[in-house]
């Protein structure tokens, strides 16, 4: 990974797919590499991470654990409508504080975010060298966000063959990959021109399903229209039944988020996705 990072990325802005696994929350040398070369990144840390709150060094007090600060007292939680899903509104509880790592010896601040769901009480940490007026709210969308690069990995595999690579040399692969990135963007560009079209929700899977009967050279012109006639029926079922289950799911949610006293009205709510429904 560190191999594909240039001296030509310096300086980018904080922005999706920065947003680096957990794994490598524990190597320190590697996000000093990282922030060595200009770029900014925010990290999920484990909770044995330690290091001291910028007051805590300040006062050259012991180092602590992160998920043993703020026992008592610290920062607010403060309440984030991070994304809408098709399973409702996700909301995560935050305190931020600005943090110096022991590990390294790379000691300028940063950020340290403590998030919590308050559905569930699962509690995430995050490291972030972005700068010191950077917006809370940006540094959760980006800390959010993986699972959508994730989510675009397995639709890539499963949709356009990403994984179906029978090579020995790296240009072959990398031939492969290329073709199948571009496969996808087709794909998630057709998708959207279909939501915009149709008003309906378009997904990759749908929309491959009608490209392979268009692309299709062995169907004769009226096999071709009965194929899609029958393809565009069942996608119209499908995107019927995924509004009831997305209403349904959206009402719980909502209920859920009312009775741990979470008011949406009053979170502060994240950027979203470009493109995103």
């Amino acid at each position: 990974m560190t191999s594909s990072i240039t001296r030509d990325q310096r300086a980018p802005p904080l922005s999706p797919g920065k947003q680096i696994h957990e794994f490598y929350g524990r190597a320190s040398k590697f996000l000093s590499g990282v922030d060595a070369l200009g770029m900014l990144y925010i990290v999920e840390i484990p909770i044995n991470t330690v290091g001291w709150t910028n007051r805590g060094y300040s006062r050259k007090q012991e180092h602590r654990r992160v998920d043993e600060l703020f026992q008592r007292g610290g920062p607010s939680w403060i309440d984030f409508h991070v994304k809408d899903t098709t399973k409702g509104p996700v909301v995560w509880q935050v305190r931020a504080t600005r943090f110096v790592l022991h590990a390294g010896e790379d000691r300028r601040e940063k950020w340290l975010l403590i998030t919590r769901n308050p559905l569930d009480g699962e509690v995430k940490y995050f490291l972030s060298n972005a700068p010191s007026d950077v917006e809370i709210s940006t540094l959760i969308f980006v800390a959010f966000t993986r699972w959508r690069i994730e989510h675009r990995f397995e639709e890539s595999k499963q949709e356009v063959g990403l994984d179906h690579f029978e090579v020995r040399l790296y240009p072959s692969l990398d031939r492969h990959l290329a073709i199948s990135m571009v496969s996808m963007l087709f794909m998630v560009q057709c998708s959207l021109r279909l939501r915009k079209e149709t008003c309906d929700h378009w997904t990759v899977p749908q929309t491959r399903l009608v490209v392979n009967t268009i692309a299709d050279q062995e169907l004769l012109p009226e096999m071709r229209r009965r194929q899609l006639d029958r393809d565009l029926y069942k996608i119209a079922y499908w995107q019927k039944r995924a509004r009831v289950a997305e209403d349904c799911h959206r009402r719980r949610r909502l209920k859920d988020l009312e009775a741990k006293a979470v008011n949406l009205t009053h979170a502060e709510k994240c950027p979203q996705w470009i493109g995103s429904s």
